[in-house]
């Protein structure tokens, strides 16, 4: 009674995907990222006036239907240093905006001059990178 291969092949087969209850990567979308600082010039990124970042995720294409979307932020050393969640639907249009704020003073941003050029990474269902983007966070 030889059942254990066929056990392991249903194993691996529940664990390959489709169970999670998420959908697969959309892999027909386009997307493009803006980061606006609060302060009184909006393309200005000092530190001094800062309270946040507001980024701005657009994405064209894709299925209607909820999706996941994430924009990882990138300290200027490299490492992750917040992922900024949320849904999206880009519904019949094939059009959806997700808005985030990283916020800034308070944080180890302001109470560590974290300076240097900060990255943006936009990617939907754990798929690859749609959109980057960079500002530079000055004195």
């Amino acid at each position: 009674m030889r059942r254990w291969p066929v056990l392991a092949a249903l194993a691996a087969a529940a664990c390959s995907g489709g169970s999670s209850g998420r959908p697969p990567p959309v892999t027909d979308l386009s997307g493009t990222l803006a980061i606006t600082s609060d302060a009184a010039q909006p393309t200005a990124f000092a530190l001094a006036g800062m309270t946040a970042l507001t980024v701005v995720a657009h994405v064209r294409g894709g299925t209607p239907g909820a999706h996941a979307a994430r924009v990882d932020v990138l300290a200027p050393s490299g490492d992750l240093y917040a992922q900024l969640q949320g849904s999206i639907d880009p519904g019949a249009s094939g059009d959806a905006t997700l808005t985030r704020v990283l916020e800034v003073r308070g944080t180890p941003i302001d109470r560590y001059h974290q300076t240097g050029t900060w990255t943006f990474v936009l990617a939907v269902d754990d798929g690859p990178a749609l959109a980057q983007a960079a500002v530079v966070i000055t004195e």
